[in-house]
């Protein structure tokens, strides 16, 4: 872990430690060590691992005060595969603090990829989600944790579905489900936002879909929509090229909340 000044001037090595995910909040870093060192190796680039040593921290941004919050970090969820490889090394993600609690998802054997918190003393863990998540967010103002399901870090390759928690009561129902590929989510001022793997046209009066809103007051979905204009010129000598203006987008209230259109 470390810390190089805003002009670039300055860098300096807060904690001698490998690091997969971290989060700052009020002046002390969440960060989640997992356990691995370089073993002196260079050539090979090796590195050994202690499993006692993996487990979340936390410590002031200055290298001080660093106390363990959890450990027990070694059985990943599911069988070890190429696909979900990376997460079984990295049994933590997606680190955030709101209020009194650390979020992450737990993709530890009990933890199933869901979403968890724990309090930045270190007690009261619990999970949030009956499923495992891709990704969440949480609207502050309303206090409610959005997620996309999925399993191993993965959503859906088939349809996407997104739930919200309202974490006062712990109520959850689906607010969407989409063949669209939502890949983050990101809530702000009262308003949830998604992008994926939308496609802008290339003429405004064949304009796509690109984004998503999602109004958390109202609840209600807006689709974003892109187009480009297509302008033709002629060069110095004649030859018409073509000149293409924009990306524009467009708010337009969706019809179906339950669909992505």
């Amino acid at each position: 872990i470390g810390k190089i000044s805003k002009n670039g001037s300055a860098l300096e090595l807060i904690e001698d430690e490998i690091v997969s995910d971290y989060t700052i909040k009020n002046d002390l870093i969440y960060f989640y060590n997992n356990g691995y060192h370089f073993s002196g190796d260079k050539e090979n680039n090796r590195y050994t691992i202690d499993r006692n040593e993996a487990g979340i921290y936390k410590m002031k941004c200055d290298g001080s005060n660093k106390v363990k919050l959890l450990d027990d970090f070694y059985e990943c969820y599911g069988s070890y595969t190429y696909a979900n490889a990376a997460i079984c090394n990295n049994l933590c993600g997606d680190m955030s603090v709101y209020d009194d609690y650390l979020y992450f998802i737990d993709y530890r054997k009990e933890g199933k990829s869901r979403v968890c918190r724990i309090k930045i003393d270190g007690s009261d863990f619990e999970y949030l989600t009956e499923s495992g998540a891709y990704n969440y967010t949480i609207d502050v103002e309303n206090n409610i944790l959005y997620y996309i399901i999925g399993e191993y870090g993965q959503s859906s390759a088939d349809s996407i579905t997104i739930n919200k928690i309202y974490l006062d009561n712990r109520d959850e129902n689906e607010i969407l489900t989409t063949e669209d590929y939502v890949y983050k989510i990101s809530a702000y001022d009262n308003c949830v936002y998604f992008t994926g793997s939308y496609k802008i046209g290339d003429k405004k009066e064949k304009a796509k879909k690109s984004g998503m809103i999602y109004d958390s007051a109202l609840s209600q979905f807006k689709n974003i929509y892109g187009y480009t204009e297509i302008e033709w010129k002629k060069n110095k000598v004649g030859i018409p090229i073509k000149q293409i203006n924009g990306p524009y987008f467009d708010l337009r209230n969706q019809k179906n909340d339950k669909t992505g259109g």
